[in-house]
């Protein structure tokens, strides 16, 4: 696609409103006064304002819409945080959360297979805290908030991004145009708003190039670019829908985690989320927990779950510190400044000095306690904390690059949640997770199959910037299964959130966690296959297919998320997760034990729904394809392949090695963990 930009719509405080064209060198000399310059970044195009009014006229808060011209599709893929795509779906919080803990619902009980995405209204409505995926065949089909596009034409594919930068936040609108948002009234904008990959061959090729231009033009670094965080190593448990703030307290946590414990649940990781603050009206009002509910306070708590075996504890609190900011007495316990937001609380002062004084003295205050990470949550809601205080472009970069740096200077890795938009994933210089879909809803059918299939497609443009965090699960939900599935897949921190140790699945979670208590998970967060990058699996009878590799092994996992509860055959087309289609590729299937050979790399599956499968696809090397450990839901997990003049492997667990030889039959062999394994021996000595 060639893009331009072709007009702009300039929004002045008093009301008024007025069109001016951009030229062909980008000056724009009506209504106001610059520039919009079209730069090369490799093989993606950033496009940037500078402008200016003339005279004493002030520019609205959403100062521009840009028209795009050269935007061409026969289907496109979008991410929108568009408030309207979810309106249909009800209030699942509100009900499942509490039923979960046997409490009364608060709101109706939401549909069980609601309408996604709900149709887009001619008014722009709100826009939301997280991202999803809309499938559209028009331009004029974009939801307002968009947050990025891969558009396919003609067997090309190109992608679109918007981003924060200078003062502004940008978004994309139907038109296509882009929308930039600075918060406050002033007479000057300036930023990168929009980049664009040139035509690409491969879809994911237009993906990498037009994200590895964010890193060119933010702070933002790449994942791989950054530390592995410490809540990746090990199983989590979260107190958020186990207990939810009612029935947080010392005593809860401490006996949930050592009962999970007793029946061999290898917990590492513990995160104490929201309700241990002590309130004043809705404000967070000290820095120690609530006495009631942590009467030896955090020190005693942490000190008793490590007593158990467990690792590491991290603590929960929101980018503005709660939900409605501080009270006075909290600050001055800190020391620390602080700012009103727009609607008269105290929260971090968008002054990159001033926020990190703020974190870094609480940060070392709940350090000293024993807390080893953080989960910072709320981070869409900077963009109205400092509406008309400063520019979102300015208090964004300032607030999250002085949450991150507190952060590292204490040694304390952030799990990021609510935070999918522009000036959060624009300004990750140094944190390296985060959420990548609302929150998981426990018990509700409609969460299985929404919840999945969002986090997947949003992992195709956030699993760049960190680690994919699939959310918190439970493991006796009746869709635990195509939950676990996800969450290895996901490449991401794996955590549940069982509230009845009783109930818990250990043979489920047995397949999850070796014994050592590492998790098995992906070596790289999976994401769609190419076949299904402008399919939706919620609405149409597809399943929805994603891929990565285990240990270098290729692996596969298939699920079936159809809204209308059928049961779906579907195609395996291995060509569309990179393999090569001539000749036979051996596969593994890991629920269903199934094996053989897939002629030209094709061959069916079948699912009911809300079920999933995941396909294993060793190389024969040597007369043996191996497939891996029997009992994991990514067998080759255990397996390290080293050089002893043959092909030899090692297993980190014990148990029964699945080999598939040159007469495709299948070969099992018991191992024990650290053994060296000789795969010759093997074919040649035990069948079954």
């Amino acid at each position: 696609m060639d893009l331009r930009i072709a007009k702009a719509r300039v929004f002045f405080d008093d009301g008024s409103i007025c069109s001016a064209d951009v030229s062909s060198d980008g000056s724009i000399n009506s209504c106001i006064q610059g520039r919009i310059i079209r730069r090369e970044l490799g093989e993606a195009y950033a496009f940037e304002i500078n402008a200016s009014t003339v005279g004493n006229v002030m520019l609205s808060s959403t100062p521009l819409l840009l028209e795009i011209s050269g935007v061409e599709m026969d289907d496109a893929l979008s991410l929108t945080s568009s408030g309207q795509v979810t309106s249909l779906l009800g209030k699942p919080y509100g009900y499942y959360n509490n039923l979960y803990i046997d409490r009364k619902p608060t709101t109706p009980q939401p549909p069980s297979e609601p309408e996604y995405p709900a149709p887009k209204s001619t008014d722009s409505g709100s826009i939301d805290c997280w991202s999803y995926p809309v499938i559209l065949r028009s331009p004029m089909d974009i939801y307002p908030y968009t947050l990025f596009l891969l558009v396919r034409k003609n067997g090309k594919y190109s992608s679109l991004l918007a981003l924060s930068n200078g003062n502004i936040a940008s978004s994309i609108f139907g038109g296509p145009a882009v929308q930039l948002y600075t918060g406050r009234k002033g007479n000057h904008v300036n930023g990168v708003f929009l980049l664009s990959s040139m035509d690409q061959s491969d879809p994911y090729d237009a993906i990498n190039k037009v994200v590895d231009s964010l890193f060119e033009v933010t702070p933002s670094k790449h994942r791989k670019k950054k530390a592995v965080p410490s809540f990746m190593e090990g199983l989590g448990w979260c107190s958020w829908n186990a207990l939810l703030g009612v029935d947080l307290s010392h005593e809860r946590v401490t006996t949930i985690v050592g009962d999970l414990i007793r029946r061999g649940v290898p917990i590492s990781w513990v995160l104490i989320d929201d309700g241990w603050q002590f309130l004043v009206n809705g404000e967070m009002d000290k820095i120690d927990p609530h006495p009631d509910k942590f009467p030896h306070g955090f020190g005693q708590l942490i000190s008793e779950l490590k007593s158990i075996g467990v690792k590491r504890v991290g603590l929960w609190f929101t980018i503005n510190m709660y939900w409605r900011g501080l009270t006075d007495g909290f600050l001055k316990e800190l020391g620390a400044p602080a700012v009103k937001s727009s609607d008269g609380h105290w929260v971090p002062s968008p002054k990159l000095e001033e926020s990190l004084e703020l974190f870094q003295k609480f940060i070392g205050r709940i350090k000293a306690s024993g807390f080893e990470f953080i989960k910072v949550d709320n981070q869409c809601s900077l963009r109205n904390t400092y509406r008309d205080i400063s520019s979102i472009g300015d208090a964004a970069r300032n607030v999250e690059l002085g949450l991150q740096v507190a952060s590292a200077m204490h040694g304390m890795d952030i799990l990021n949640c609510m935070s999918m938009l522009p000036e959060n994933y624009s300004n990750y210089l140094v944190s390296n997770s985060l959420r990548v879909s609302q929150d998981y809803v426990p018990m509700w059918i409609g969460d299985a199959r929404l919840h999945i299939i969002w986090s997947f497609y949003n992992s195709i443009v956030y699993s760049k910037v960190g680690y994919p965090d699939f959310d918190m699960w439970v493991t006796y939900d009746p869709w635990a299964k195509i939950s676990a599935v996800a969450r290895v897949f996901s490449g991401g921190p794996i955590y549940i959130t069982d509230r009845d140790p009783n109930r818990s699945s250990i043979e489920l979670l047995s397949m999850m966690v070796m014994p050592s208590g590492e998790v098995v998970r992906v070596d790289e967060p999976a994401l769609p296959t190419r076949d299904v990058l402008f399919k939706d699996p919620y609405n149409e009878e597809v399943l929805l297919k994603v891929s990565s590799t285990v240990n270098g092994v290729p692996v596969m996992a298939v699920m079936n998320l159809n809204k209308n509860g059928i049961e779906i055959e579907d195609e395996i087309d291995l060509s569309s997760m990179g393999m090569p289609s001539n000749g036979g590729i051996i596969y593994y299937t890991v629920f269903g034990g199934k094996y053989g050979v897939a002629d030209n790399g094709k061959f069916n599956i079948k699912l009911k729904n809300l079920d999933a499968e995941i396909i294993v696809l060793p190389k024969m090397r040597n007369g043996a394809a191996v497939v891996g450990i029997d009992g994991y839901l990514l067998p080759p997990y255990p397996l390290t392949v080293h050089d002893c003049g043959n092909y030899c492997l090692t297993s980190k667990a014990s148990g029964s090695l699945l080999v598939i030889d040159s007469h495709l039959k299948l070969r099992r062999h018991y191992v024990k963990s650290g053994e060296p394994i000789r795969v010759e021996d093997l074919v040649n000595s035990s069948i079954q």
